[in-house]
């Protein structure tokens, strides 16, 4: 059997060289022959001289024979742009070996290889590749082509009138159908590499494989329509379309479009500027395109994508995404309807609808309805101030609103926004960037009506503090988009412990920096209700009271609270339109309060002429009082104003520099403390001086008038008036013993009302205290007075009384003349 197979393999073999030697003989013979009637050939159909290198026969297309022209080239029809139609390496000219047996030629395939193709389509309608004669008889014709197949060959398109530029680089492509003059029938199948593609709508300039077939079909020289398949970026593509004159559309369509690959392709080519969005998995499209001469271009997809992943920047990701939407341009307006959206995260879910109507001016109508974490919120919309967040948000949204551009969004743009929907928060925390603790326990529901935000209930802590609102934010939606805009809130505002540094200080300003500045931007009117309350060394509780912001301007009416173990009431402003130093302006009622801890609380008012440990006890009055303050919140002493009436009761001065300079008139441990039940007074502040009224303090120690100023830079002028008999007997009564003249010093002293005057002026580092000369003459012509009054009555006592009394002197004598 094996001998039977070798000797049939043998024969075939012998027979089939036998032919081949049989057919190259033939064409060899036959060789100027197929040579000349080729040339002659082309010389008759073409409109244009073609040049044609050396000939041979060649078997390389076997088993069709062919004559190769080792070059030929031809400028194709005259233009300004381009000298050449063609230019290639190698030709093959294609012919049956059957037919040269029978003595006829008829060339029904052209191979082109290692070539230059450059096709023209100029503004004037003329081309440079209708370079075959039109002929009415197919009688005798050497070119009867089905077939053209070209290899390595460039191939370059210019059309003037679609401003319309392709370049290809064709690894192999055949084209096959009817090739006459009168029409075209042509199916094309090949590979090959788009290089550059340039229209008025996109542009690629980087290189892409693409492989596939199509048939294009003319019947005359304005129309050529065309179909085929194709793939391209992965993916597999079906597209239909026609060209004519003045026209030109395309129909692609898929249902398997690798979209990871799509998306590259887009930002790549700068199709889209930029993409934040990484989209992957499958998706189907139907896109048609349309461009006329006299109008702008047109455009249709429509689109759907399930299963797929959809991942940002931020790191979000949405699996089992489901898409399904639209986009269409027409006469430059683009319209973007997404009818479906739905996706789940890791930690919740996201479904909704979204219609862009013209992206120049654009309307936007948005449906969302969203379960996730509150930090996938902040992954889908970025806030460059907060750096962690936590928790779950739900969310229902109905937005839409007309803008002039999305680059620039006004203030009038949101004028006529329409919003609906509501947030629920559930257990949030928020830490902002450069804050040394998040935000936490935040819990809330929300709702959404146009510009106005409804809050049902929102509670959360801040360090030690915490929150407890309800009211509404208007023009919300403003505030956010627009840096001028102005956020209005009426709201009760409810709270265990607020310690207000822990959300006015600026870390980054400095340990104690604090700023108002967002009083600017917000008209708040809100009812207060705080169970304790600190701002550095001021403490209160049971605060009732109503705080208003307007126009920079803080202000607190109806104020109602306990501090300093006491009671206050009144009302304060803080005016912020100065951001280099604000204005304070308070009235203020006081009750049972330790002044002690008043000054204590308030840093002693910015000054350090008479501080907190130099005072005790309890005071009650009214102040109206004015100053201006730093961005810190530190008062300048200089701008203090003040005017009060008060009532001290249980007194002490202790260490008060003034009072122990009295120590000449007492012991110096006495003055270290003095107390006095009770003291009122008037007391006014300007100018950085504390202006004091005439007052008696009546004291353990001393009994003494005082009135004078006590400067902020402790520079006192005082005058007192001192009881002759305290100045005289009070270190004597300290530090002598008893004696029998006690009695009669004590009767002296009760009966010497006689007062010494003294003046106390200077620096307190330097303190003088001398003798008020002037006091003391004004007392004594006082007392000179009083005595000529008193004389005068005595006398005329004395003068009355010599009227009624005996003017005899009667004496009265010892009888007893015995001693």
């Amino acid at each position: 059997m094996k001998k039977k197979i070798t000797k049939v393999l043998l024969w075939t073999i012998s027979l089939f060289t036998l032919l081949l030697v049989l057919f190259t003989s033939v064409l060899y013979l036959n060789r100027d022959k197929v040579q000349n009637a080729i040339l002659e050939s082309l010389q008759e159909q073409l409109l244009v001289p073609i040049d044609i290198g050396e000939a041979q026969i060649s078997l390389k297309k076997f088993p069709k024979a062919s004559l190769k022209f080792n070059s030929i080239y031809s400028q194709g029809l005259e233009n300004s742009l381009s000298d050449t139609l063609i230019a290639a390496n190698e030709v093959f000219f294609l012919f049956d070996l059957w037919e040269i047996i029978k003595g006829n030629i008829t060339i029904d395939q052209i191979h082109i290889e290692k070539a230059d193709i450059n096709l023209l389509y100029l503004k004037n309608n003329y081309n440079n590749f209708t370079i075959w004669k039109k002929t009415n008889s197919s009688e005798n014709q050497l070119f009867t082509l089905s077939h053209f197949r070209f290899y390595d060959v460039n191939f370059h398109l210019i059309d003037q009138n679609r401003n319309l530029e392709i370049e290809l680089d064709i690894n192999r492509n055949s084209l096959s159908g009817n090739f006459s003059s009168d029409s075209l029938e042509i199916n094309s199948k090949g590979d090959f590499k788009i290089t550059k593609f340039i229209s008025p709508d996109f542009s690629i300039f980087n290189t892409y494989n693409f492989n596939g077939n199509f048939s294009l079909n003319s019947n005359n020289n304005d129309s050529l329509t065309f179909f085929g398949q194709a793939d391209f970026l992965k993916s597999h593509f079906n597209f239909e379309g026609i060209s004519e004159k003045d026209n030109f559309s395309v129909n692609v369509s898929s249902k398997d479009i690798e979209l990871e690959n799509t998306s590259d392709f887009l930002l790549n080519e700068k199709i889209i500027d930029s993409l934040d969005w990484r989209i992957s998995g499958r998706a189907t499209c139907d896109f048609s395109y349309e461009s006329k001469l006299s109008k702008k271009a047109a455009y249709s997809l429509e689109f759907s994508t399930e299963n797929s992943d959809l991942s940002n920047t931020a790191g979000l990701n949405i699996n089992n995404l489901l898409i399904e939407g639209s986009y269409t341009q027409n006469q430059g307006i683009d319209n973007l309807q997404i009818e479906r959206f739905i996706g789940q995260s890791s930690e919740g879910e996201i479904d909704g609808k979204l219609y862009i109507k013209d992206f120049q001016h654009p309307f936007l109508k948005l449906n969302l309805n969203a379960s996730l974490s509150l930090n996938d919120y902040l992954k889908l919309n970025p806030v460059d101030t907060i750096e962690n967040a936590s928790g779950k948000v739900k969310l229902v949204l109905d937005f839409q609103n007309q803008f002039k551009s999305f680059t620039k969004i006004r203030s009038r743009d949101l004028q006529n926004v329409k919003t609906n929907g509501s947030i629920s928060l559930d257990d949030c925390e928020i830490l902002f960037k450069d804050w040394e603790e998040p935000i936490k326990n935040l819990n809330g529901d929300l709702v959404f009506e146009n510009q106005k935000l409804k809050i049902n209930r929102l509670f959360f802590k801040f360090k030690d503090s915490d929150l407890y609102l309800d009211g509404s934010f208007n023009k919300l939606v403003n505030y956010i988009a627009l840096p001028e805009a102005i956020l209005e809130v009426n709201c009760r505002l409810k709270s265990q412990v607020i310690k207000l540094p822990d959300f006015i200080k600026n870390e980054s300003q400095g340990q104690n920096s604090y700023s108002l500045n967002f009083t600017d931007r917000i008209n708040l009117d809100l009812s207060m209700e705080l169970e304790e309350f600190y701002m550095e060394k001021f403490s209160a509780t049971d605060i009732r009271t109503r705080l208003k912001i307007r126009k920079g301007i803080i202000s607190i009416d109806e104020l109602d609270l306990n501090s300093d173990e006491g009671h206050y009431s009144g009302n304060l402003a803080i005016d912020t339109r100065n951001k280099d130093q604000y204005k304070v302006d308070a009235k203020l009622n006081f009750n049972n309060i330790n002044i002690h801890k008043l000054f204590q609380s308030f840093n002693n008012f910015g000054q350090d002429a008479i501080e907190a440990k130099n005072i005790e006890g309890i005071v009650q009055g009214n102040a109206i009082f004015n100053s201006l303050m730093n961005n810190k919140l530190e008062i300048n002493p200089q701008s203090i104003t003040l005017e009060s009436d008060i009532k001290i009761i249980d007194g002490h001065i202790k260490d008060y520099e003034p009072m122990l300079e009295l120590s000449k008139f007492s012991d110096m441990e006495d003055l270290k403390d003095v107390y006095f039940h009770s003291l009122e007074n008037h007391i006014s502040i300007k100018n950085s001086v504390i202006h004091i009224p005439s007052m008696l303090i009546e004291s353990n120690i001393l009994n003494l008038q005082i009135n004078g100023s006590h400067g902020f830079t402790n520079i006192v002028d005082y005058r007192i008036k001192l009881k002759a008999s305290d100045a005289l007997f009070n270190k004597r009564r300290k530090n002598t013993k008893a004696t029998e003249f006690d009695q009669h010093l004590e009767l002296m002293e009760r009966k010497d009302e006689h007062f010494i005057f003294i003046k106390m002026y200077g620096p307190m580092d330097n303190l003088k205290i001398e003798l008020d000369k002037k006091s003391i003459g004004q007392s004594i012509n006082q007392d000179l007075k009083n005595q000529k009054e008193e004389l005068k009555n005595l006398l005329k006592k004395e003068k009355e009384d010599k009227k009624t009394d005996d003017p005899g002197i009667n004496y009265e004598w010892d009888d007893d003349d015995d001693g």
